[in-house]
């Protein structure tokens, strides 16, 4: 498998498991409206981890990662 194959697999069973955790936990299948949400904390998670790892690190740095993350 390709490097992008393997991280977009990983992405995908990451947000198959956090659905799966919360339908488990309210003990029914979620709807629509809850599966969107679920998707929107991910996303937020990332980004605060993103931004929190980018702390500390040369400006050279951190513009390089940025330009990267708005090509993919």
């Amino acid at each position: 498998m390709r490097s992008k194959d393997e991280l977009r697999l990983s992405v995908l069973r990451g947000i198959k498991a956090a659905i799966k955790h919360k339908e488990v936990e309210k003990i029914r299948v979620l709807d629509e409206p809850e599966s969107i949400q679920i998707l929107q904390t991910l996303v937020k998670q990332r980004k605060e981890i993103d931004r929190s790892s980018l702390q500390g690190q040369p400006p050279r740095t951190r513009r390089k990662r940025n330009q990267r993350a708005r090509h993919h």
